[in-house]
């Protein structure tokens, strides 16, 4: 559940009690995980990453009005 920006984050501030957005990916089983996530996107992801971009923003609108709780129910 996390990468090495996120452990750079975790030292940074002493905790790894900190909310997070997750943005889920997929998976190519036929591609390793490592290029998977760092290929560009197709035609056919952009509109898809687009909305999840845009999602993931409401999200934290919620998260900073509302609290964390109500953006898990309403985003999850």
């Amino acid at each position: 559940g996390g990468h090495r920006g996120v452990e750079s984050i975790i030292q940074s501030i002493g905790t790894n009690e900190f909310p997070r957005i997750r943005i889920g990916i997929g998976r190519d089983p036929l591609v390793p995980s490592e290029h998977y996530v760092l290929a560009k996107f197709t035609k056919e992801q952009v509109p898809v990453i687009r909305d999840a971009i845009v999602s993931a923003a409401e999200a934290i609108g919620v998260v900073v009005e509302q609290g964390v709780d109500k953006a898990m129910n309403r985003f999850n």
